[in-house]
């Protein structure tokens, strides 16, 4: 680690660069008439006082030939230690076997209900179900175990990215577990060893935001592209909040559905094991109690799951759409059913809604037509009015 830290060097914003910005800020401060201006000029020296604290990293090109060689060696050491932490936990799950009567393994041995000890098995405990589970000797092990194996995949893509300084820099930023705990969040982690990535601490800062919005409101945010909104964002904002106590609802628009569907599945379907459901709807479903009823059920058993909801904004507007329409045909027990399910989304329901600004954009609607056509009011005079009068006016 002391190499690294020499070839890994940090650098300062420098105060002549910090200067030449200050006479630029007052120039434009004898200009700044308006409210929204001193409050931008404010918020832009605010900016140049982080910047004196902000540290660049770079590679110390005296030392970038021993980059191979410390990455290997580091390499090594990561997998001696998940080979350590692996044999101390397999160790101490025999020794717990042994203590069992000699009758009872035996009985487990003969129906194969003794589980199968492998990595699959000690990642597993880290899911929320069996987590709480455990005691806080065990939690503590696992947990290393789990820290360990997201170093060692670290390792791994040091040494692939010995040749690409622009990669290596940035996964040697991410030193990884700032500003959140294993313990509190442990599917996290999970999710870090299964899906090969470490959570940067700007993802994690959004994903607290997220989960805890100031004054508990509704909050909007905007990220950079590439940030991992899509990736990991989000994934862990469900994991977090699908606790079977919330129904967690991922609002897209039809373009990235299909895209955000696959992602959601390789993400939360395996080690996790949280299912997506989809509730396509349109205007074309006759829709019929019994099969209200099993809407209901079905993200009744969503949210018990901890799985996400994934809709698209023109099935919940549909689907709102069609309870009126159940009204007005007199389809009163369809219609009551439908308002259960809606009360139930606005009693239980979190949304993460993608593309804020589109999706709930005033000029995002869905109309349904009701009835027989006929004919607009006052048709055709109140247009050929209009022509008549344009005609009159072009003419004199």
């Amino acid at each position: 680690s002391s190499l690294i830290s020499k070839i890994f060097r940090g650098r300062s914003t420098s105060s002549g660069e910090i200067t030449k910005l200050i006479p630029l800020l007052d120039f434009l401060d004898e200009k700044a008439e308006l409210g929204f201006e001193r409050r931008y000029l404010g918020e832009l020296r605010q900016s140049l006082d982080s910047l004196k604290d902000h540290m660049s990293w770079g590679l110390a090109q005296d030392h970038a030939s021993a980059l191979p060689m410390v990455f290997q060696e580091h390499l090594v050491q990561c997998e001696t230690n998940v080979k350590s932490v692996y044999e101390a936990l397999s160790n101490a799950v025999n020794q717990i076997q042994q203590n069992i009567p000699v009758a009872i393994q035996q009985a487990i041995q003969n129906t194969r209900y003794r589980p199968r000890i492998c990595p699959m098995f000690f990642l597993e405990q880290l899911k929320t179900s069996r987590w709480s589970a455990l005691s806080k000797s065990w939690q503590d092990a696992i947990a290393q175990y789990g820290l360990a194996i997201t170093a060692l995949q670290q390792a791994k893509r040091l040494v692939s990215f010995c040749k690409d300084q622009t990669d290596l820099v940035r996964e040697l930023e991410n030193s990884g577990h700032e500003g959140w705990r294993v313990h509190e969040y442990p599917e996290w982690l999970l999710l870090e060893c299964e899906s090969e990535i470490i959570i940067r601490q700007v993802q994690q800062q959004i994903a607290r935001h997220m989960m805890q919005p100031p004054d508990d409101r509704n909050t909007s945010l905007q990220l950079n592209m590439g940030e991992g909104k899509s990736s990991v964002i989000v994934p862990i904002v469900v994991s977090a909040q699908g606790d079977g106590s919330h129904l967690v609802r991922v609002v897209v628009a039809k373009p990235q559905s299909k895209q955000m569907y696959q992602m959601l599945v390789s993400k939360l379907a395996g080690f996790l094991d949280r299912p997506v459901y989809q509730l396509p709807f349109s205007r074309d479903i006759q829709l019929s109690e019994s099969q209200a009823e099993t809407i209901h059920k079905h993200v009744t058993r969503c949210m018990r799951e901890g799985g996400v909801l994934l809709v698209q904004p023109e099935h919940l507007l549909s689907f709102q759409l069609m309870e009126l329409e159940c009204h007005a045909n007199q389809k009163s027990r369809v219609a009551e059913k439908m308002v259960e399910i809606r009360q139930f989304f606005h009693e239980s329901s979190t949304d993460v809604v993608d593309e804020i600004d589109e999706n709930l954009g005033v000029k995002f609607e869905l109309v349904y037509t009701v009835g027989q056509q006929r004919p607009i009011d006052h048709s055709p005079d109140r247009w050929r009015v209009i022509q008549e009068v344009l005609g009159l006016v072009f003419h004199s």
